[in-house]
């Protein structure tokens, strides 16, 4: 049998080298770009959700950023466990420079933005010290189930929050991260608080507003008549005056409170908003049955009442003269419209 052999040329070979080359320089590449993109969290799915597993702090220590792993075990709605230790969480949130807090119940929410000083006050410290910051007045927090999440929100940005449960399935607290905060940082603060999720969680007490613990309105305060439509008008003067008043939302567990001027009031579908500078509060109308107002020391203190005399909103003025009589005159003007 003849054989032939066909030998190629050299400069065919060269080309073929050549090719060679550049075939294994853009497989490297593209190596490394993509262990760079998946490098810093990845996830996979189970049963009863997403199963998200954490490397070891020695190997979180040692690793380049490119090749972080930190994985986390969820619940099917990707709600990330968080472990019950009230204190502590707080104080692993203290590692960024600020969060958001946001007190909360059915019926209204307030929120700011809170230095890291400020939060390690507020929460961590005795009341009789955390009161000197002007932002909570608390007693120890006890939540029944705590749960963060490993997102970014669609309207702020932020890379994730923790929400604070009570007993009853209803959350009180939420602590996000500010919007500037990378997503890389909120997940290794996830590493430090996150535990596996239990295959059946203790349930909740199912319960409406009336039924579970709330504070109600002292003893001392006196009803007043005043209408949605005053009430409405008594916040625009407030806004007019440019003073600053302070805002309370209290809960059963503890009460936010903070001192701005309002800078902006608008309501929809019942519900009353009011914004300053990194804070602002949101309140149901429909919600407020009455109000009353105490006196004490000079300084009066408008509470908006629930059902059963609950206190669901305060409002009042920081120690400052000049805010205490705008407050004084504003609230007077607003009652006599329904006189």
């Amino acid at each position: 049998m003849l054989w032939t052999v066909f030998y190629p040329s050299w400069s065919s070979y060269l080309h073929y080298q050549y090719a060679i080359i550049i075939y294994l320089f853009v497989v490297i590449a593209f190596a490394q770009n993509t262990n760079f993109k998946i490098g810093n969290i990845f996830m996979h799915q189970r049963s009863q959700g997403s199963f998200l597993r954490s490397t070891s702090q020695s190997a979180l220590s040692t690793a380049p950023i490119s090749r972080l792993r930190l994985c986390f075990e969820t619940m099917s709605d990707g709600r990330i466990p968080v472990v019950n230790d009230f204190e502590y969480v707080v104080r692993c949130l203290a590692l960024f420079p600020s969060v958001y807090v946001q007190a909360e119940h059915v019926y209204g929410r307030l929120s700011m933005s809170m230095p890291r000083t400020d939060l390690i006050r507020n929460f961590t410290m005795p009341l009789e010290i955390s009161a000197l910051a002007n932002g909570c007045e608390v007693k120890p927090i006890q939540a029944h189930s705590i749960w963060a999440t490993l997102k970014e929100c669609s309207c702020c940005g932020s890379p994730g929050q923790i929400s604070f449960y009570n007993c009853f399935d209803e959350r009180f607290l939420q602590i996000s991260a500010s919007p500037d905060t990378a997503l890389r940082d909120w997940a290794l603060f996830l590493a430090q608080v996150s535990v596996t999720p239990k295959t059946q969680l203790d349930g909740a007490d199912e319960a409406k507003f009336e039924e579970y613990p709330h504070p109600v309105v002292p003893v001392e305060a006196e009803e007043i008549k005043l209408s949605k439509f005053s009430f409405i008008k008594l916040l625009n003067k407030m806004a007019m005056s440019e003073a600053v008043f302070e805002f309370s939302l209290p809960t059963y567990e503890f009460s936010l409170k903070k001192s701005f001027s309002i800078h902006q009031i608008y309501e929809e579908e019942g519900q009353l908003t009011c914004r300053g500078e990194e804070v602002g509060f949101t309140l149901s109308l429909a919600a407020v049955r009455e109000y009353a107002v105490k006196l004490e020391y000079g300084v009066r203190t408008l509470y908006c009442l629930a059902t059963e005399q609950k206190v669901i909103f305060e409002i009042s003025v920081p120690d400052s003269f000049e805010s205490s009589e705008i407050w004084n005159r504003v609230l007077a003007e607003v009652q006599h419209l329904d006189m």
